[in-house]
């Protein structure tokens, strides 16, 4: 059976990686390129992203990352934070750690939209940053024990906020 192309479809998909954001998927993105041509807006996908559930969202013009037209990069701060930890050392080699959490998560999203990485050249932070996007090529999607990590995380900080 053939299957006709459907453009909404398509677009539900890319707008899929960034809204499945989570502890399961620390990133994703989406063309600026994509969003417009879907009739919506990059800002607004950005305030949705950011509505609650811990996540945050960069929105990069052409000129600033590597994707035509732009892109939004969603990201969860909490399960990025561990993902972080654990690939620690591959990212203080690459210069991509700032001196706290918080900068060390903003600083890798935005290395990720802005550094090419090939995979010859650095096979571990290629994985690092396949891993991110929870790209199943970069061993099993995070579950169990890196979601106990996430959630603890979580609660530290509600609990030191109070």
């Amino acid at each position: 059976m053939i299957v006709p192309y459907s453009a909404e479809a398509e677009t539900r998909q890319f707008l899929r990686d960034v809204f499945d954001v989570g502890l399961e998927k620390p990133m994703g993105y989406v063309s600026g390129e994509l969003v417009r041509a879907a009739g919506l807006d990059v800002t607004t996908i950005k305030t949705l992203l950011e509505v609650g559930a811990e996540r945050g969202a960069y929105v990069l013009e052409e000129s600033e990352c590597s994707v035509f037209g732009g892109a939004v990069y969603a990201y969860h701060h909490n399960a990025l934070a561990v993902h972080i930890k654990e690939y620690e050392d591959t990212l203080w080699r690459a210069g991509w750690l700032g001196a706290s959490v918080v900068t060390s998560v903003r600083r890798f999203v935005l290395a990720v939209a802005t550094v090419t990485v090939r995979q010859e050249d650095n096979p571990r932070l290629y994985e690092c940053i396949g891993r991110a996007f929870a790209d199943r090529r970069f061993r099993p999607p995070f579950k169990g024990s890196r979601t106990k990590k996430i959630r603890k995380v979580t609660h530290e900080k509600k609990r030191r906020a109070q």
